[in-house]
């Protein structure tokens, strides 16, 4: 399963991979690695991968796209972010994956001052932190609530609202 993550910060692009390293090596234990590489579309970007998932930033993101982005996410979701991390999740460690990757989520919030979106694979808002109060998506399917449980976001070690994104 992929996931978008976005986030509003001051920090440049590259600082932001050494950022998550640290903080993905530190939540993992086991070997992280961080390369950054030219994609052969020729755009730079940093690679952080275990055994867990996949993090990639792209670090020459065109401003028009990222326009389009913020567009999208303060429209949809009321959030300002500026800067966009990709995540892909291994399937078959997508269980222990996503509970690491909802603990490096926390520690990020506690790092990062400004909003943040998480969107999976079919652009559904699982999460957005806005004016520094993180809401989490109660409005779940039958496959979401197995993984977005109140034990797994407690993970996050970051207090947060339950309300349903769709606003019905």
């Amino acid at each position: 399963m992929d996931y978008e993550l976005f986030i509003n910060t001051k920090l440049e692009r590259i600082n932001i991979g050494d950022l998550l390293y640290e903080i993905a090596s530190d939540v993992i234990v086991e070997e992280v690695k961080i390369n950054k590489m030219r994609h052969e579309l020729d755009f730079q970007y940093v690679y952080i991968g275990c055994e867990y998932f996949s993090i990639d930033i792209d670090l020459d993101d065109e401003d028009d796209d990222m326009e389009e982005y913020q567009e999208m996410n303060m429209r949809y979701h009321s959030v300002n972010t500026n800067m966009r991390i990709s995540v892909q999740m291994i399937s078959k460690t997508f269980n222990i994956g996503w509970m690491k990757f909802l603990e490096i989520i926390g520690r990020i919030l506690r790092v990062i001052d400004g909003d943040l979106l998480l969107l999976d694979d079919s652009s559904f808002p699982v999460m957005k932190r806005k004016d520094n109060m993180l809401y989490i998506n109660s409005n779940l399917d039958e496959y979401r609530v197995k993984y977005i449980t109140k034990e797994n976001l407690n993970l996050l070690h970051y207090p947060y609202i339950e309300e349903n994104f769709s606003g019905k």
